[in-house]
């Protein structure tokens, strides 16, 4: 379908939710066009509602993700996105990716671990990165902020498993 020939109803354009969720086959492509504007976040926010597993959108550039992530919350705030940043460094720089930046990504290992997302948005170039085994990740990061609760024993356990010990 040619740009000229598109309709001018969005809903036509698009594939229904429903249609586009029973096209999903799992270890299978899909490739469906471009929606006009925020037709993409829209798709996504509503797979993501009406889907039963989370959502990874793999973008072309960092600032689609970024976007991405900005705009399936206009579309449906209860839904949980994560955006994994990219490393914003090159692989011969003398210098460290950012503490911050640093800290963002671990936070969206972590609730990847504890299934806190519905959606992640993740360029193309950070998904070629290899990461740390989620095992390695579950015993050396942890969590929390003022005021959460601390489970005791389960903290005790995770210092153990990441070679702390308990003394008096």
């Amino acid at each position: 379908m040619s740009k000229t020939q598109r309709p001018s109803d969005p809903v036509q354009y698009l594939n229904s939710t429903t249609q586009t969720l029973q096209a999903l086959k799992k270890g299978q492509r899909y490739q469906q066009p471009m929606p006009p504007g925020s037709g993409d976040a829209c798709l996504i926010a509503d797979l993501a509602t009406h889907g039963q597993a989370p959502v990874a959108v793999f973008c072309a550039h960092p600032v689609d993700a970024q976007r991405l992530c900005d705009e399936i919350l206009l579309f449906n705030p209860q839904l949980r996105v994560q955006a994994f940043p990219d490393w914003e460094t090159l692989a011969y720089d003398r210098f460290s990716p950012h503490e911050d930046l640093i800290s963002a990504r671990l936070r969206t290992l972590n609730a990847l671990l504890e299934s806190n997302v519905d959606v992640l948005t993740i360029p193309v170039s950070t998904a070629l990165y290899r990461l740390a085994p989620p095992t390695f990740l579950a015993a050396y990061s942890f969590s929390f902020k003022q005021g959460d609760q601390l489970d005791e024993q389960q903290f005790k356990e995770q210092m153990l498993l990441a070679n702390y010990s308990h003394v008096t």
